[in-house]
């Protein structure tokens, strides 16, 4: 365990779940973590109930609470103070909604060691309420990832923010995109530059992480998300290479499937 990985959580208004998200994260069996949560000016109890969860601990965890004067409104700004306060090897996303599997760190930064990789993603699950828990006690697979290409990212988005373990020397060179255009898509478009610049990432063939469905979420508003996906293609990545460009029906077909249908029914990422 002498990698030091920096778990980054944006919060706001997440008093409601950000306790059982902590709890995901001391659950790992990997230990040598720092915890960075991001308060982007909530305006419920969650900075209280945080500090309060953090006096609990006292000094038996590594964990530091951020607070901004000001609601940026963007998960992009949030995620790029974290990196550039992060002290570890490696840099951990957790949306304060979702949930982790006690092995997701270890089973990740073993694939990333034995794959020389600078990403490593996993399969998402949805949940609502408190299904998660059952979820977290099924015995995982044999530790095996596939790879995961920018041509893969064109068929289907397959690296959930939330399930990343990513480089920390990566990350730092390479911050989010914090124009307001983009919210709701970022981490696409993040991923997508990253497989451009970088080459394939990993995936690990287990669920690790649960995704919690709820009213609140950008990613609902599916037609707006969908014409931003395109607007990403189009006039960002995609179109700079006449080989894609050949893909790009192909892209924008899957994609019209995923959020009709692929995402409600099968409820996987």
């Amino acid at each position: 365990m002498s990698h030091l990985i920096s778990v980054i959580i944006p919060v706001y208004n997440a008093s409601q779940f950000i306790i059982a998200n902590l709890n995901s994260v001391l659950s790992q069996t990997y230990k040598n973590l720092e915890i960075i949560l991001i308060d982007d000016f909530s305006e419920d109890n969650s900075i209280k109930i945080i500090k309060k969860f953090i006096n609990s601990k006292k000094k038996k965890i590594n964990i530091r609470l951020i607070s901004l004067s000001y609601n940026s409104g963007l998960p992009s700004v949030t995620r790029n103070i974290g990196i550039k306060a992060a002290n570890g090897e490696y840099i951990a996303f957790l949306d304060p909604d979702d949930i982790w599997h006690p092995k997701k760190l270890e089973y990740q930064l073993s694939a990333l060691k034995s794959s020389n990789s600078y990403l490593c993603s996993s399969y998402a699950k949805d949940f609502k309420n408190n299904e998660y828990k059952k979820y977290v006690k099924k015995n995982l697979s044999n530790n095996n990832f596939i790879f995961i290409s920018l041509f893969d990212q064109m068929i289907k988005y397959r690296t959930p923010t939330s399930s990343w373990l990513i480089s920390s020397k990566v990350a730092k060179k390479n911050l989010f995109d914090e124009n307001i255009f983009y919210k709701g898509k970022e981490d696409l478009k993040y991923s997508i530059f990253l497989h451009s610049k970088y080459g394939r990432s990993i995936k690990c063939n287990n669920t690790l992480v649960f995704y919690r469905n709820h009213k609140n979420q950008i990613s609902k508003k599916k037609i707006l998300m969908l014409s931003k996906t395109m607007y990403i293609l189009i006039f960002t990545q995609l179109f700079n290479s006449n080989f894609l460009k050949i893909f790009f029906p192909v892209y924008l077909f899957s994609n019209i499937l995923y959020y009709l249908y692929y995402r409600k029914k099968l409820k996987m990422l």
